[in-house]
């Protein structure tokens, strides 16, 4: 059962609109696959292998090192791909 203190973190959340989701971080030596759904083009290094990650247009869906995937999970045009 969720205290108060959960209840009313939740509630701040759902008022501001921000959606949180929870996810696994990927067992070692996996990738982990993203959907682009933002406008035009994006590009990224990775923050931890300084790979380059471009999404070319929405819809790409791009594989990502698992070193990295934790940072890119929190920007905002990018989603991650569940099998």
């Amino acid at each position: 059962m969720d205290c108060c203190g959960n209840k009313r973190a939740a509630l701040a959340r759902e008022r501001a609109g921000v959606a949180v989701t929870v996810t696994r971080p990927p067992a070692a030596g996996e990738s982990v696959v993203f959907k682009y759904v933002g406008p035009g083009k994006l590009a990224l290094k990775g923050a931890v292998s300084g790979s380059n990650y471009v999404f070319t247009r929405t819809g790409v869906e791009l594989a990502v090192a698992r070193e990295d995937s934790v940072a890119l999970m929190s920007h905002r045009y990018l989603r991650v791909r569940h099998p």
